[in-house]
């Protein structure tokens, strides 16, 4: 009895390393195919993350940010209260909020009309498998009472662009369910080179549409009366970011990954897709399991940390059975 737990990145690696995978990529790398599987490394999902608005507070308002805490001398004045504050992450994330697209101002029955259309289009490309899998995920977006976008809070902003001895607040959105579909696969027969990774981010528009709706909330958060009589400037992006179009290349532009992908190795039945079945078995083998977040098929909106787990603890009971 074997697993692989190598995470949503490595999983995938050691399956078409091993020879599973799709023919067409393993061959060409002169790895014999023993299972044919095309979709180990497909379906690869993250939440995304669009940097800022960072707002640059006044002073006076007694706001203690990471940025500060640069600084040697104030940093020393509260050493005695928080002797461990040596680095911008001991200074934890403020807040996560969790909301759902109809709090912001975008029409979402136009996008989710819009994309019905398109998944239900017989000319379409999309396998019968992630047909559904969007129609499921339809289905979350049309559901007021389900979070779709993020907005997360860290007292210090990575990138500052202006003064150092002035507090930053980093104000983030994140995307926490992408339409758009990546893939991992090895370039080479070697297990010491990485993976290719291409999330193919934005390939489906209504993700990007998605996050700008959930940067406008950010923004006009930064803009509300909450933080007008604290706030000097913002910093990023700059005030000139205004229209539409201009909002748009921001959003494009400033993505990036939260590092919390799942897909890789999807738990779906074979013919839609999947890698694993639900007893976490590979297709085609006698008794090799992936047991990481790589088999979740559709991500979840919240961090990953306790999903894992219960992936862990899932897998021991599937383990122990077989030997009871």
């Amino acid at each position: 009895m074997s697993s692989v737990s190598a995470g949503n990145l490595k999983s995938p690696q050691i399956l078409e390393l091993s020879g599973i995978g799709d023919p067409a990529i393993l061959e060409q790398l002169g790895i014999e195919t023993v299972v044919t599987l095309p979709a180990v490394g497909t379906n690869v999902q993250d939440h995304y993350s669009c940097v800022g608005p960072i707002p640059e507070f006044k002073d006076g308002n007694d706001i203690i940010t990471w940025n500060l805490l640069q600084d040697p001398n104030f940093r020393a004045t509260l050493k005695d209260p928080y002797e461990e504050i040596e680095r911008p992450l001991s200074s934890p994330i403020s807040g996560f909020t969790f909301y759902p697209v109809q709090k912001t101002t975008v029409d979402i029955e136009h996008f989710s009309n819009e994309f019905t259309a398109k998944i239900d289009d017989p000319t379409s490309f999309y396998s019968p498998g992630l047909k559904e899998q969007y129609r499921i995920q339809l289905d979350l977006l049309n559901d007021e009472t389900i979070p779709h976008l993020q907005m997360m809070v860290t007292p210090f902003a990575f990138f500052p662009l202006g003064p150092l001895d002035k507090p930053y607040v980093d104000i983030e959105s994140v995307l926490c369910r992408p339409f758009s579909r990546g893939t991992v696969h090895i370039n080479s027969a070697d297990p010491h080179d990485a993976p290719t990774i291409d999330m193919h981010l934005f390939e489906e528009e209504i993700d990007l549409e998605l996050l700008i709706a959930g940067f406008k909330m950010a923004r006009h958060l930064t803009r509300s009366s909450y933080f007008k009589d604290i706030v000097e400037q913002e910093t990023q992006p700059k005030v000139n970011v205004a229209t539409d179009e201009e909002i748009k290349d921001y959003v494009r532009t400033n993505t990036r990954s939260t590092q919390g992908s799942v897909g890789s190795c999807a738990m779906l039945p074979r013919e839609k897709g999947g890698v694993v079945d639900p007893k976490l078995k590979v297709y085609g083998t006698k008794n090799l399991r992936v047991v990481d977040v790589s088999i979740i098929p559709l991500i979840v909106s919240s961090p990953l940390q306790a999903t894992a787990y219960a992936i862990a603890e899932q897998a021991a009971d599937i383990i122990k059975a077989n030997f009871a």
